[in-house]
């Protein structure tokens, strides 16, 4: 993969590919890292961050399943739209358990 940027469309999508893979990989292993000594120190902080990395894998798996959406059918403002509200839950869900600490670890 080059660094350059990319100069055509299929050259953009494999980029975003590789990307994915990264971000899913880094953001799972932290994530399982982070909750595991979040339960273990009893830290919901700790816990959410965890719960974050796993929000962000699931963000990265979102935009896979768009781009794929659109390469097959191309653009759709539905699936964008969809995209965007699954993001948003996965968020709020996030939030209420940070702020409320609920389940306690």
């Amino acid at each position: 993969m080059a660094l350059t940027e990319p100069t055509t469309r299929e050259q953009a999508v494999t980029r975003q590919k590789w990307l994915t893979a990264a971000t899913i990989g880094w953001n799972g292993a932290e994530g399982v890292i982070a909750i595991a000594a979040g339960l273990a120190a009893g830290s919901v902080s700790l816990i959410g961050f965890g719960l974050d990395s796993g929000i962000e894998v699931s963000a990265a798996l979102i935009l896979a399943w768009r781009l794929a959406q659109e390469r097959r059918t191309g653009c759709k403002q539905e699936a964008d739209r969809l995209a965007q509200r699954l993001i948003a839950v996965s968020f709020a869900a996030l939030a209420v358990y940070v702020g409320t600490g609920w389940p306690s670890a």
